[in-house]
Formats: C-alpha cells, sequence, structure tokens
C-alpha cells in the first residue's frame, strides 16, 4: 500500500528550485569576492525536502510515496457509486384485475430477470373486491409463493365483504407482507382466492384487483438479466503541464487504474463507449487495449458471502495498451465513458444474490511515477525585490550561488528582470531558454545509480556578475523571475524520491567602482 502525502503539485518543482522569496537573510559569510567598498546581502538560504513540503490538495489530485519513498503523481476522478435502488426496477403501481379464482400475476421482469428468492423488505398490496350478491360474503385470500420466514406457511388473509343494502356487496383492504419471503413460481407470482355465501357455496367474485404498492426487498436471489447500468461521463484533469514552458517529459510507466468495489453477488463486466487522451497540442488519441474491447471483469461474492464485498484492481499499462506513447506527448486529460453490463455472458443458470445495501463503487485514476526522461522541462519561479536605498551608489552587483544537489537532473538558470507591471526590462544572460543548458548550469545532477537512483551528491560554488550594460534595469526591476531548466543528460530514465533534496545559498555583493 502507498503512504498517502498530500502536497501542492506546485510545490513539486520547489524541490528543484528552492524556495525563492525576497527573505534577508545575514548569514553568507562564504562569499569570497574581493571589491572595495562592497556589501553582502543574502537573498535565498534554503534547503528543500520533498517530505518537508507536505501540504493540502484537493480531493482529485494528490501526491503519494510508494514503499520505496518514490513519488506518484494521482489524478483522481469522479467517484461512481449504484445501489440497489438504481439497479432494481421497481414493479408498477397501476391496478391488476384477478381474472380467475387461482391467477398468475402478469408481471415481467425487465432484462429477462428471473428471481428465485426474495425477503421482501416492504410490501403492501391494496385490494378492491366487490360482488352483485346481496349478502355477507366470506373471502380469503393466498399468496402461494409468499411464505413466513419462520414457519413456511403461505400468506392468507381473511375478510368478510358486508352487504349494507347497496346493489354491490364490496370491501376496500390492505394486506402487509413486509418481513415475508417471496418464492416466485418459475418467474411469476400466484394469486388465489375463495369467496363463499352465507350457505358456503363458493362463488366468483364480480371484481377484483390488486395493487402493489412500494415494494422493496431486503434480499434477492435468482439471475438478475442483462442490465446496462449507464455510468457517467468523465474528464479527469492532469495539470502536470500547467506549469510547462519548454522541453518535455517522458513518463516510464504511466497507468490509468481502474478500482472497483462490488457487494453485488453476480457478474459485471466494464463496457467502454472510449477513453481518450487530451494532448496540449489540442489533439485528441485514443487509448488502444483489447480490455478496452473486451471489457473487464468485476470480481463479486459467491452465495456463501452474502453480505460480503470484493474489489478488482485493473491498471492499463504499456503493456496492454499505448499509454506510454499517449503519456510522451503531454498529455492535459483523459476523457472515458465507461459502462458496466450484468451477467454479460446471458447464462440464466448463474444464479446471484442482491441486498439492499449492495452497490458497486467505480474509481479511475492516472498514476504518473516521477520516473522518466526529462528532457528541458522549464519552470519559473519568482522572488520580489526590495532594495530600498541599497542601489542608490552602487553600480555593479555579483550573485553567488552555493548548492548541494541530491536530485538526479542538472539545473540551468536564466533570470529575467522584470518591472513591478510584469514588464521584461532585461535578462541575466543574452541565451534563450531552449539553450540555458549547458553553458548555464548552475548544480549538476546528483550521481545515480543502473537503476536511476541518486546515490551521491553534487556540490557546486558559481560566482555571477552582473553585466554593467544590465545594471540599470536590475536597480530598477521590483522582481526576478528564474527561470530554471532540468534535464538529465543522456535522457537516461530516472527517480525522484522524497529523500531527494536540494540546498541552495544565494548572495550578493553591491559594489561602487573606484573608477
Amino acid at each position: 500500500m502507498m503512504k498517502k502525502y498530500l502536497i501542492r503539485f506546485s510545490l513539486l518543482t520547489a524541490v528543484v528550485l528552492g524556495l525563492w522569496g525576497c527573505s534577508r537573510l545575514d548569514d553568507f559569510t562564504n562569499a569570497s569576492l574581493e571589491f572595495d567598498g562592497e556589501y553582502a546581502s543574502a537573498i535565498l538560504n534554503s534547503h528543500i525536502e520533498i517530505g518537508d513540503i507536505v501540504g493540502e490538495l484537493d480531493s482529485s489530485t494528490t501526491i503519494e510515496l510508494d514503499d520505496d519513498g518514490l513519488i506518484h503523481l494521482i489524478y483522481r476522478g469522479d467517484f461512481t457509486q449504484r445501489s440497489s435502488d438504481d439497479v432494481f426496477a421497481s414493479i408498477p403501481q397501476i391496478p391488476l384485475p384477478v381474472l380467475d379464482t387461482f391467477y398468475p400475476f402478469p408481471y415481467t421482469a425487465p432484462n429477462g430477470m428471473i428471481l428465485d428468492y426474495v425477503l421482501l423488505k416492504t410490501a403492501n398490496i391494496l385490494v378492491n373486491a366487490q360482488t352483485t350478491m346481496t349478502e355477507d360474503i366470506d373471502l380469503m385470500i393466498e399468496l402461494p409463493e409468499v411464505l413466513h420466514p419462520e414457519t413456511g406457511e403461505t400468506y392468507k388473509y381473511f375478510t368478510t365483504m358486508e352487504y349494507e343494502g347497496e346493489a354491490t356487496t364490496s370491501a376496500l383492504f390492505g394486506m402487509n407482507i413486509a418481513g415475508w419471503e417471496l418464492h416466485p413460481d418459475a418467474g411469476a407470482i400466484n394469486i388465489r382466492y375463495v369467496a363463499t355465501d352465507q350457505s358456503g357455496n363458493r362463488i366468483f367474485l364480480d371484481n377484483l384487483y390488486f395493487l402493489f404498492q412500494n415494494f422493496t426487498a431486503s434480499y434477492l436471489q435468482g439471475y438478475f438479466g442483462q442490465e446496462v447500468y449507464d455510468l457517467p461521463h468523465d474528464t479527469i484533469i492532469i495539470d502536470f503541464f500547467d506549469r510547462w514552458i519548454s522541453g518535455g517529459v517522458e513518463f516510464a510507466d504511466p497507468i490509468i487504474n481502474l478500482t472497483v468495489e462490488n457487494a453485488f453477488g453476480f457478474p459485471v463486466r466494464t463496457e467502454s463507449n472510449f477513453m481518450n487522451i487530451w494532448t496540449v497540442d489540442g489533439d485528441i488519441l485514443p487509448l488502444q487495449s483489447d480490455f478496452l474491447d473486451n471489457g473487464i471483469d468485476f470480481n463479486y461474492p459467491s452465495l456463501t458471502e452474502v453480505g460480503e464485498s470484493k474489489f478488482t484492481y485493473f491498471n492499463f499499462n504499456k503493456d496492454n495498451s499505448n499509454i506510454e506513447d499517449l503519456f510522451s506527448v503531454k498529455p492535459i486529460a483523459v476523457d472515458y465513458d465507461i459502462d458496466a453490463l450484468a451477467n454479460p455472458d446471458g447464462d440464466p443458470s448463474l444464479i446471484g444474490w442482491a441486498t439492499d445495501s449492495s452497490f458497486f463503487t467505480i474509481e479511475v485514476f492516472v498514476d504518473l511515477p516521477v520516473y522518466g526522461n526529462t528532457n528541458f522541462f522549464t519552470v519559473r519561479q519568482d522572488a520580489e525585490l526590495d532594495f530600498n536605498e541599497d542601489l542608490e551608489f552602487a553600480d555593479y552587483a555579483v550573485l553567488k550561488i552555493v548548492t548541494e544537489n541530491n536530485i538526479p537532473m542538472d539545473i540551468g538558470m536564466q533570470l529575467y528582470f522584470e518591472a513591478a507591471d510584469s514588464t521584461v526590462l532585461d535578462s541575466l544572460f543574452d541565451t534563450p531558454i531552449a539553450n540555458i543548458l549547458p553553458e548555464h548550469t548552475i548544480v549538476r545532477a546528483a550521481g545515480t545509480d543502473s537503476d536511476g537512483v541518486s546515490n551521491s551528491t553534487s556540490f557546486n560554488e558559481i560566482e555571477i556578475e552582473i553585466p554593467r550594460d544590465k545594471f540599470e534595469a536590475f536597480k530598477n526591476s521590483a522582481n526576478l523571475a528564474f527561470f530554471l531548466v532540468m534535464n538529465n543528460e543522456g535522457g537516461e530514465f530516472v527517480k525522484l524520491f522524497d529523500k531527494d533534496d536540494l540546498q541552495m545559498n544565494v548572495g550578493m555583493r553591491l559594489g561602487i567602482s573606484q573608477e
């Protein structure tokens, strides 16, 4: 099982970026710059571990760590549940004329359902009996398929239709059979009545109507037919590339996970309408798999496991689908519509069960292990500036960056000087972002073993002078926009773990030239 941690996805990049900000630290004693009249000012002294930046996320997007500490980006779809109320149609509430003293209830169950046994939870039958005989009539109604749960006796109801001087003798009454067992005769419910006059002679009633009301069951057993359960269409948004500026990331083992909990005791199989991948370039690409075409069978509890539920875990992965190709083109969403079919093989001899608390739930989520090939993936982080009068007399500045890197990626940097209205005044280097590496590398990747796991720290210390012709723009900037470009050299797959960290100290010295 994964150890679950929720953190803001935007903070994941902080493992590489550091927590840039406008904090002013006093201790930057390692700087060894030799200019007259200079003074030091710390911009950043930050130590970042993935495990230290745990925070909240919305319920649909999480970052999880597996037992080895490998990071997984998890994007969840809507939670879908179907209960007994959704699955079973109720008996239609229309008056039923009983045309003989022994009469089968002409009810056709939906989708070929054949029920062998039902424990009724609520059930009421409203009865209207009429005769033109002008005397009291004794009436017995028997439901041969309705049995007492303890004694096994059939349900019988006795009443007297009292003559009150009218043209007809009638009675209106209700029969409550809640808690009784229903054992249909080959799917039918029979109705038997005996009406006798005061001389003991059997008679036929002129009219007898049944109205079935509020029939629900606490347990059903039999063949449940081939019902298609229409599950809602859903779209899972993948925001990994929200911060994407250039370059790409190819995930080594992306999966789309289907998790089902089934508390119905009969087989159910998926029926896929579509599952598409939307890309950042606007393309819609279909996921291809035999399991989409042929369906995925849900595990289900047997007749000896009534009240239990079974789980089904299925992954669309690189071995059974084209998912690896699809996730190499910067996906932004997984759009899918999958329904479920009961008794997909249509075998009426397969006896199943359901209770009033039966359900099945389906959850779909995308799992992207942070294990892949990062190719000039670029992110941005801002640091506000407030130098006050510090720069009034200075005419140059030198940045000193000291790093200890345990992340298995090289990191290059471009720095833009921005005005308060976000207008770019200038940049530190006259180099396009795409060409930052390897020329402007600020820290080398940590060493890795054969599995792409970091196993040795990379140290670096560099000094960068703000070019004199760019210093005026630097002095007038209200924000420093750091663009950090990450790349694992050679295109080999690497893994990111919660133990991977970055220590970055950034200091600045302002100076006045002696000239």
